[in-house]
């Protein structure tokens, strides 16, 4: 834990030190909102709003999975109110078959830029998975997080978003990392992995699965400065036995 905790603060400190972040408070606004994947700050700009919408299919799953083919609905939404503050609302429910409904992830949350390339996020989710017999049991939450993002240039950042959320009892710790490289203006490619883990566990046997590593690809096409097409492929783990494979597609639209 005392680890972690030290690699997360070592990348705070690099991730605002470095004279070649080169950003500042209220950089942007509606008009000059950027176009380029990369150079998008953390917080929207003044006033602005995102929803991003779209679904998701297992249907590429591996023959292990033992469930028939899934499909998810993501449905985000965030507003900036000034140049250090937003909020926003994020869900991922199992939209079908509607006999193995289930709700991943509903959230809200507040965030405060605490310099241009350092956030602090706290906020409220729900889950409701369905257990062995079809039953829906809702667990309420809360989570802590500090999204990040340094930028290597003019087409290349490294983002992270280390997280820690209390969940019916138990500890999970979230350590996601990725990487953005705009090929030009318009399109951009991000690999994104990381460590998920419970009560700061590392157990993968048939009884106790306490930790995965996620691992995604995704293309990004910027149609306009307020409009986004992206196509993202994801591993749910890719370190222990799971076969779960997903393809998602989703729009988001800013105003």
């Amino acid at each position: 834990m005392g680890k972690l905790v030290g690699i997360v603060l070592s990348l705070a400190v690099l991730f605002t030190a470095s004279p070649a972040l080169a950003q500042e408070f209220g950089q942007y606004d509606a008009d000059s909102y950027p176009k380029k994947l990369v150079k998008r700050p953390l917080l929207l700009a003044p006033s602005m709003f995102e929803v991003r919408f779209g679904g998701a299919s297992n249907l590429f799953a591996g023959e292990s999975f033992d469930a028939e083919d899934r499909f998810r609905s993501v449905i985000d939404f965030r507003y900036a109110v000034g140049t250090r503050f937003q909020f926003g609302a994020d869900s991922d429910l199992d939209a079908f078959p509607t006999d193995d409904f289930a709700v991943r992830n509903l959230s809200g949350w507040a965030e405060y830029n605490l310099v241009p390339t350092l956030s602090g996020r706290v906020g409220a989710y729900m889950v409701v998975p369905r257990d062995i017999d079809g039953d829906l049991d809702a667990k309420f939450g809360v989570r802590a997080g500090l999204p990040m993002k340094f930028r290597l240039g003019d087409n290349a950042a490294i983002v992270a978003n280390p997280s820690i959320a209390l969940l019916d009892g138990d500890s999970i710790m979230e350590t996601p990392v990725g990487v953005q490289l705009n090929l030009m203006e318009s399109f951009a490619v991000q690999l994104d992995t990381g460590i998920e883990t419970i009560n700061f566990e590392f157990d993968d046997n048939d009884t106790a699965d306490t930790w995965n590593m996620p691992l995604s690809f995704s293309a990004i096409l910027s149609l306009t400065r307020k409009i986004d097409a992206t196509v993202q492929f994801r591993f749910s783990d890719i370190a222990n036995e799971t076969k779960d494979r997903w393809i998602l597609a989703f729009f988001a639209f800013r105003g």
